[in-house]
């Protein structure tokens, strides 16, 4: 495994053009789509999707994801290639090929009737007159699910999703080099569903696995921006996993007029997106990522697409390389302490946590919960005896810190220690005993000792109360 599973961690990531190096197999992927669908992309959009599959690659094929503005943009097909399904949620008309069309006919499915929805507004408006994209459909190029109202939705999707299995990524960690054939048998479905993500009414809470979206959201103003990520976060259920990118800024906030987008400094993507001020984040770095983007016959200027030279309304106008602004990544966790901000509640955990904050602190005078950030950030670099002595501390500062003692129990797993992970586990479930990942990781644990009548106590006992939630469902039935 290169990443540590069950182990949520928020942060802030500007992408820079390392992601060529860092990420050579989504990048080859991505091409591949690129070539097979003749889809030119925006100019910075190879590291905006290479990036988002690694950070998506922790899902289990078949899950569900939603493409939060997926417009007719690679995301929703990579993924469906990948074995995911994918609801994109968009208020426009996708201008489709006819190459997406063709291949992906039987897998596409729509939601609602596009006839009857109608969003007009500024950015509509742009995509009409710029790119000729139709503000009206008759939306009779797919079949039609005409669903009404919420109460319907899990139930239809449910029932319409595929299951495809990838042996040569599920059990070797690989992407396709080449697309298979039969897009019925290997592919997910896409659902198309038009609707504001600001209000994805027949969308149910807790329904989504994941969510991505890829540089749409910063063409929102502030305030429908906010109403955007607390809409995605109520339909994404407990422990899923949110990956976003859109334009980050070297000053102040500003708008790009050609491509009508925003562009944020750092504080202004913490407030948009609910995240702490302590999150991981490598803003610093932002003025030689900058540089670097803008050096000329780089990565990105020699894959420059042809349609930036002929308009001036996208994001590189008339195709004269001169970067303006740089991709940025979220993710975003949901998980119960998420849910009880939003409610006004409080659990052992985040008590546990505010400790951490207020008096848990290491020999150098760091907090438990900056202890804890480190070691995630050296395990994910490789520093595994770094990161095991980074959560010690972080138990050793607050005892009471049940993140760290999973984080611990992941590590011991991965080192084959079955026992010394089972007893982290336990440990901190009696701190928080509904934490969805510590649960996951102690089900799994339990079945690889034969303990599984144990097991299969424990994961009941969660789906009593989150009864929606598939792959601890899954990997019940499995046992």
């Amino acid at each position: 495994m290169n990443r540590m599973e069950g182990l949520n961690m928020d942060k802030i990531e500007l992408l820079g053009l390392n992601i060529f190096n860092t990420h050579k197999k989504e990048i080859t992927f991505l091409e591949s789509m690129i070539s097979c669908l003749k889809k030119q992309i925006g100019w910075h959009y190879h590291l905006d999707l290479a990036w988002m599959l690694r950070e998506i690659a922790d899902l289990k094929e078949g899950a569900l994801i939603l493409d939060a503005g997926g417009y007719s943009g690679l995301a929703q097909f990579m993924l469906s290639e990948l074995g995911y399904n994918v609801v994109n949620a968009d208020f426009s008309n996708p201008p489709f090929t006819q190459k997406m069309i063709n291949r992906y006919r039987d897998v596409m499915i729509r939601v609602n009737n596009p006839s009857r929805e109608r969003f007009k507004n500024r950015y509509t408006q742009f995509l009409h007159g710029a790119h000729g994209v139709p503000i009206d459909i008759d939306g009779n190029d797919f079949p039609c699910m005409n669903i009404q109202d919420e109460s319907e939705t899990r139930s239809l999707i449910s029932k319409s999703k595929h299951y495809p299995r990838h042996p040569e990524k599920t059990e070797n960690g690989n992407l396709p080099y080449f697309l298979k054939n039969n897009v019925f048998d290997n592919c997910g479905k896409i659902f198309l569903y038009k609707s504001d993500l600001k209000e994805m009414r027949l969308m149910p809470d807790d329904f989504f696995d994941g969510v991505v979206s890829i540089s749409a959201l910063e063409h929102n103003d502030h305030n429908d921006f906010e109403r955007c990520v607390d809409e995605m976060m109520r339909v994404t259920r407990q422990g899923g996993k949110m990956v976003m990118t859109v334009s980050a800024s070297t000053a102040d906030d500003w708008f790009h007029e050609d491509s009508k987008g925003w562009c944020y400094g750092e504080n202004t993507i913490k407030k948009l997106f609910r995240l702490p001020n302590d999150i991981s984040s490598n803003f610093t770095k932002i003025d030689s990522i900058a540089d670097d983007l803008k050096k000329e016959n780089n990565e990105l200027h020699r894959r420059l697409a042809s349609f930036h030279f002929k308009s001036g309304k996208n994001g590189m106008p008339w195709g004269i390389w001169n970067p303006q602004y740089l991709p940025v990544g979220i993710v975003k966790y949901k998980n119960s302490e998420e849910e009880n901000r939003r409610n006004g509640k409080g659990t052992e955990i985040e008590a546990a946590k505010k400790s951490c904050l207020l008096s848990g602190t290491s020999h150098n005078g760091k907090s438990a919960h900056s202890l804890n950030e480190k070691g995630e950030e050296l395990f994910n670099n490789g520093d595994l005896s770094g990161a095991m002595s980074a959560f010690t501390k972080a138990i050793e500062a607050a005892p009471g810190f049940a993140t760290a003692y999973n984080n611990l129990g992941v590590m011991h797993w991965q080192e084959g220690e079955v026992q010394k992970a089972s007893e982290y586990f336990a440990k901190a479930l009696s701190i928080d005993p509904d934490d969805r990942d510590t649960i996951l990781n102690c089900g799994k644990v339990l079945a690889v000792s034969q303990s599984i009548e144990e097991a299969k106590r424990l994961l009941s006992l969660y789906l009593e109360k989150h009864p929606h939630d598939d792959e601890i469902s899954h990997l019940l039935e499995s046992l």
